[in-house]
């Protein structure tokens, strides 16, 4: 990994050295996701080009998982002919264990794929830098490789004030279903802090409809990329995670579901709420049996999601189960 940057200077190096450090804590930093390169590599090595008192300097070290002198000064420096003026290399070598050997993509696509994926909100809100992939001669630049399944404008609107979630920010984009390749499911949220994604949620049965279409194309996929101080005080130190239970980030994302629906996907859910409550009309009047409640009540308890709510008829305890 090749940066451009101002490289290692001391005060940059002193901060490196420093586990817990508040260098970047205007960004979010917390100083110990460079842990976790130790937990899943055997060989790390950092050489940096640096200008200091006007002149250009340079300084290499091997990472250690190692009690004592975790940083061990490198003298080959093997990899600062890659770096032109000031900037870092970082060198990984060897998987650690079979875990991460085993879910580590074998193919240069399949790497793309899941690299797209990860960083996907980074990319589609131009937080990340400039990335230049490079996976045996072949190259992939970002954000430009996800820049351009974005179909149309993106939309950003701010919800009311919730009670626990305070304002939260939602931008949503459109985007070519190649986007979601690698992600579980295809309409996705994207839980940022402090500028950085965190964790994504499918939300496709929440979202009930099976395509977005705009711009006159119609097999298009929905990401939404949430902010708020919520998610930035709830983060954890390496943010990998939210330091909340799973009820209550469901919770969440159900509320911003909501709004997305009522905000954005406004017509088309429209559209599908009418198509699936005629659907169920006509099934009804197949299996009048199930007619015994009103028609809301009904229809509210068949998940928003199924496209054709007459496929009940498979399992009809799913509307039937009231008293009667």
């Amino acid at each position: 990994m090749v940066d451009n940057g101002i490289g290692l200077d001391d005060a940059r190096y002193r901060a490196f050295c420093q586990l817990d450090t508040d260098f970047k804590k205007e960004r979010g930093g917390k100083g110990v996701g460079r842990l976790f390169w130790l937990d899943s590599f055997a060989d790390v090595r950092v050489e940096s080009k640096y200008l200091g008192r006007g002149q250009i300097h340079d300084r290499a070290f091997a990472f250690l998982l190692s009690n004592d002198e975790q940083l061990s000064e490198d003298s080959r420096r093997l990899h600062l002919s890659r770096v032109k003026s000031t900037g870092t290399v970082v060198a990984f070598k060897g998987l650690r264990e079979a875990n991460y050997r085993k879910q580590f993509p074998a193919s240069a696509e399949l790497f793309k794929r899941y690299f797209s994926a990860h960083f996907i909100a980074d990319f589609l809100m131009a937080k990340g830098p400039r990335v230049r992939l490079n996976i045996d001669g072949e190259e992939a630049l970002y954000p430009e490789a996800v820049s351009s399944l974005v179909v149309g404008e993106p939309f950003e609107e701010s919800t009311d004030e919730h009670k626990e979630f305070g304002v939260l920010k939602i931008t949503d984009f459109t985007c070519k279903p190649e986007a979601s390749t690698g992600l579980d499911g295809m309409h996705q949220l994207h839980l940022l802090a402090d500028g950085r994604n965190v964790e994504p949620r499918k939300i496709d049965k929440l979202l009930g409809i099976e395509r977005v279409r705009r711009n006159g194309q119609v097999d298009l996929v929905f990401h939404g990329c949430i902010t708020g101080d919520y998610l930035n005080r709830h983060v954890n130190e390496g943010r990998t995670a939210f330091n909340l239970t799973e009820s209550k980030v469901k919770e969440l994302i159900r509320y911003c579901t909501e709004f997305i629906k009522e905000k954005f996907l406004t017509e088309q859910i429209a559209e599908y709420s009418e198509a699936r409550r005629e659907d169920y009309r006509g099934f009804v009047q197949r299996y009048p049996i199930y007619d015994f409640a009103d028609e809301d009540t009904q229809l509210d308890r068949v998940p928003f999601w199924r496209p054709k709510p007459r496929r009940i008829c498979n399992r009809p305890c799913e509307i039937s189960n009231s008293k009667r």
